[in-house]
């Protein structure tokens, strides 16, 4: 169910999911582009990314935004549902979670977000309802690179709702930051995380062994990358 990497990763597994009809983001409400940094500073917490997909199966609309204070009970329920499926691969989503590990998280996240060091994003529906998470970490501003990760809430796994998601990260990315490789990184045992890689167009490159230390134990991981398209060349 997870992607290694980083506090909230995760996958569903997909295997249910036909090809999207078509991917649409919503011009209005997402952020400018910046040019020299890996992402502009949000104006104010009211500036949100609304990124929607269209998913054929289901007719689920999925939307990125930067978390706000508010996403703390959201977020903390859906971590709740999903103990038994995440755990395992998710340390921090353990039967004993608490709202007050939710609320300290965002409140770091917000902060990380301004200061371009971290990139957290809610997935949730065009309802409201709060699906899971993705987002950027370790990143590298040297070699332009950083992790990608994900999770999804248990209730609504199977959905392609982590694949559309990690679609739109890729394009936010490479649309506002100066980044020119993502990384998605999951245990060998864990093939929905994988399945959801694949399905995104993340090229498998390979097997690093003991790159993942989980609940105590050393873990092989498969390696799986997005690159920045070249510029076409006039």
């Amino acid at each position: 169910m997870t992607s290694e990497g980083q506090h909230r990763e995760g996958a569903p597994n997909n295997s249910n999911q036909r090809t999207a009809l078509r991917a649409a983001a919503d011009a209005e409400r997402s952020f400018p582009k910046h040019g020299s940094g890996l992402a502009p500073r949000p104006a104010s917490l009211a500036l949100t990314q609304r990124v929607q997909s269209t998913l054929s199966a289901t007719m689920v609309h999925v939307r990125l935004r930067p978390y706000v204070e508010s996403d703390a009970v959201l977020m903390f329920e859906a971590a709740r549902e999903s103990v038994k499926e995440a755990h395992p691969w998710m340390p921090w989503c353990h039967p004993t979670y608490q709202l007050s590990e939710a609320q300290d998280w965002i409140r770091n996240q917000i902060r990380l977000f301004a200061d371009s060091a971290e990139y957290m994003f809610v997935m949730e529906s065009d309802s409201g309802l709060y699906l899971g998470g993705c987002g950027l970490n370790q990143i590298n501003s040297e070699h332009r690179c950083a992790n990608l990760g994900y999770w999804v809430r248990s209730s609504r796994v199977g959905r392609g709702i982590a694949t559309h998601a990690v679609k739109l990260l890729a394009e936010w990315a490479f649309s506002h930051t100066n980044l020119v490789r993502l990384e998605i990184l999951s245990a060998v045992d864990n093939k929905p995380s994988q399945r959801v890689a694949e399905r995104a167009g993340a090229v498998r490159e390979g097997v690093l062994r003991k790159r993942l230390q989980i609940h105590g134990v050393w873990h092989d991981a498969v390696v799986f990358s997005i690159t920045r398209a070249p510029r076409p060349v006039a």
